[in-house]
């Protein structure tokens, strides 16, 4: 997967200077219920006829925010409890499809429709599987994580994710020990979460696969064993000294090559494939 998608002809003949601008309706572009529903679309999940409405009446601005903000004054008070029980239920009954009615039920009736936009962009950019997990309580609690830290800072959320069960079960993490690195977990960690192919070496992985030795989990949760941390100096993304896990996630975040994978992600998912040059983009 490119971490930067190519121009195509559509994208280049726009004029790259007015992507970013703000909306102002007006004759060529008034705010009407075709633009309501593109919003809706785009930033959520559709909405029902009442919600298009509202916004319609309330403007750009307040439709915009709200969905930012993820608020709705209409939402069932009960849907935060209501979600919780079927997601428990889901999770002990065993069942994955059990699990995925509970999500389909967010997606539909949650008071934050671009949150779980949002946890749908993440679930994909972090993807894993039950079918080697083989644990629903530990993918519905991923899936939380995700959208706990859906609007957070990339940094709390790669570390919340890369650190959770989940992660560190499908990504073999149990299996790098000193001595007998597996660079499953650092491979996945640069090639698809953060920097994408072409901005690191097969010798950045291999050191940072000594890097993050260590990591595995005990009790359900996140623990490193330092008996099994190879402690040595590496070289990692040309930096040099006796990496952690921790510093190794920390120079990923500096790395320009991140933030524009996170800002091709981000386009993909709410403008479509291709659609936003290099230049919007950067």
């Amino acid at each position: 997967m490119p971490s930067i998608p190519l121009m195509n002809a559509r994208a280049s003949a726009v004029d790259t200077s007015t992507h970013w601008a703000p909306y102002e309706p007006g004759e060529q572009a008034p705010w009407n219920l075709a633009r309501v529903v593109h919003l809706h679309r785009r930033a959520a999940f559709a909405a029902p006829w009442g919600r298009l409405q509202l916004d319609l009446k309330a403007g750009p601005g307040q439709a915009v925010d709200r969905l930012l903000r993820g608020e709705d004054e209409n939402a069932s008070s009960g849907f935060d409890a209501m979600a919780s029980t079927i997601g428990d239920a889901a999770a002990a009954s065993g069942s994955a499809a059990r699990l995925k009615a509970w999500w389909l039920y967010r997606m539909l009736l949650s008071p934050d429709p671009l949150g779980e936009r949002l946890t749908l962009m993440w679930h994909n950019h972090f993807a894993t599987s039950n079918r080697k997990v083989e644990d629903l309580v530990r993918m519905r609690q991923q899936n939380e994580r995700f959208r706990t830290h859906a609007r957070a800072p990339f940094g709390e959320l790669l570390g919340a994710v890369v650190k959770h069960p989940a992660m560190l079960v499908w990504l073999d993490a149990d299996s790098n020990r000193r001595g007998h690195p597996n660079e499953n977990l650092a491979r996945e960690t640069m090639e698809l979460f953060t920097l994408g192919v072409g901005n690191y070496t097969e010798h950045d992985v291999q050191e940072a696969a000594r890097a993050l030795t260590g990591w595995t989990i005990k009790g359900n949760r996140f623990d490193v064993i330092e008996a099994r941390h190879d402690d040595g100096e590496k070289i990692v993304l040309g930096q040099r000294g006796k990496l952690t896990g921790d510093d190794f996630l920390q120079l990923l975040l500096e790395q320009p090559a991140t933030s524009q994978r996170l800002a091709w992600r981000i386009c993909s998912q709410f403008m479509g494939e291709e659609v936003v040059n290099e230049e919007a983009l950067a």
